[in-house]
C-alpha cells in the first residue's frame, strides 16, 4: 500500500508538472503569435509610407509623412503616416506626394484604463492627419496588448522601431497571476524596424 501510494503521488506530480509547463508553452505562443501578427502588419503598412522629409514635413500643419505621439495621457501610443493610394495590383498608386487619394493610415493602442483597453487598432483611412476618426472603421489586430513604443520620426532616418510586449491575461493584478510572473500567465516581448523605401530622408 506504501508503495502504490508513493507510486501514485509520483505519477500525479509528474502529470500536474507537465500539464503546467504544457500549458504555459501553449499560452506564450499563442500571444507571441498575435504579436507576430501585429508586427507584419505594421511592417507592411508602415513601409508604404511615402514624402520628402525636407519638403513635406510641417509639425505646424501637420503636413508630415509621419507622426508618432502619445495622443493624451491616458490613451497611449499611437503611429500615423502617409502613404500613396493603391486602389489595385493594375493602379500601384502614381508615386507623387499628396495626389490622387493619397491618404494618412494609423496604428493606435488602448493601455488599461481606456475603453477597448490592451487593445492594439488600426485605421485604413483616416479622415485628417491626427486621425481623430477613422473613415474605414476602426480593426482590432490584437487583445494582449500590455505595451507600444515607437520610436520618434525625425525625418533623418527612412525607418521606423517598434517595441511591443503582450501577455496572456493582460487584466490579472493579483500577486499570483501578475503579468510574466508565471508560467500561467507568460508574457512575450518583441521588437521590429519598419523601412521606408518611399521616403526621402534630410
Amino acid at each position: 500500500m506504501i508503495l502504490l501510494s508513493i507510486l501514485a503521488i509520483t505519477f500525479t506530480i509528474l502529470s500536474l508538472f507537465s500539464l503546467t509547463h504544457v500549458l504555459a508553452v501553449d499560452r506564450r505562443s499563442k500571444v507571441q503569435n498575435d504579436l507576430s501578427y501585429i508586427l507584419e502588419h505594421s511592417a507592411k503598412q508602415v513601409s508604404m509610407a511615402i514624402g520628402n522629409a525636407k519638403i513635406n514635413r510641417t509639425v505646424s500643419d501637420g503636413d508630415q509623412i509621419v507622426r508618432n505621439e502619445k495622443i493624451d495621457v491616458d490613451d497611449g501610443a499611437a503611429i500615423e503616416f502617409y502613404v500613396d493610394d493603391a486602389v489595385s495590383p493594375s493602379d500601384p498608386g502614381d508615386g507623387v506626394y499628396g495626389t490622387g487619394g493619397d491618404h494618412w493610415e494609423a496604428y493606435r493602442f488602448r493601455p488599461k484604463g481606456t475603453a477597448d483597453e490592451y487593445q492594439l487598432l488600426y485605421c485604413e483611412h483616416c479622415s485628417g492627419f491626427a486621425c481623430a476618426s477613422c473613415d474605414t472603421g476602426w480593426e482590432v489586430l490584437g487583445r494582449k496588448v500590455t505595451s507600444v513604443t515607437y520610436t520618434p520620426y525625425d525625418g533623418s532616418v527612412d525607418y521606423v522601431d517598434m517595441s511591443i510586449e503582450g501577455c496572456w491575461d493582460p487584466a490579472k493584478i493579483t500577486t499570483s497571476d501578475e503579468c510574466g510572473s508565471s508560467d500561467r500567465n507568460p508574457r512575450v516581448s518583441m521588437k521590429a524596424r519598419f523601412k521606408m523605401p518611399s521616403v526621402s530622408v534630410k
